[in-house]
């Protein structure tokens, strides 16, 4: 039961679709995979990589920084990337059916 790791379909899907000059892209399609508290692929994306990709416009210090700085990513790779990687990674989630 110890390798979970290499025997989850989804993060075989994440190695494969990008190569190892993209660890960043890999990772955020391996957060996909593990995405937490969702019940559906849809889910997966309309909430879960938003928030990972996506710095909230609503946060606790955002107040007490500028406006400005909600447009900035919490990911190190641009937003759009990271959802791509993420999206693909709700793609091939495993969803416990029962």
């Amino acid at each position: 039961e110890n390798n979970m790791v290499q025997s989850n379909p989804c993060y075989t899907f994440c190695n494969g679709a990008w190569g190892m000059s993209e660890p960043s892209m890999r990772l955020y399609c391996k957060k996909g995979c593990d995405a937490d508290d969702v019940d559906s692929i849809d889910q997966c994306k309309q909430d879960f990589c938003p928030s990972l990709c996506i710095k909230d416009e609503l946060g606790e210090d955002d107040d007490k920084k500028g406006k400005w700085t909600t447009i900035f990513a919490r990911a190190p790779i641009k937003s759009d990337d990271c959802l791509d990687a993420c999206y693909a990674g709700c793609q091939n989630i495993v969803l416990d059916d029962d």
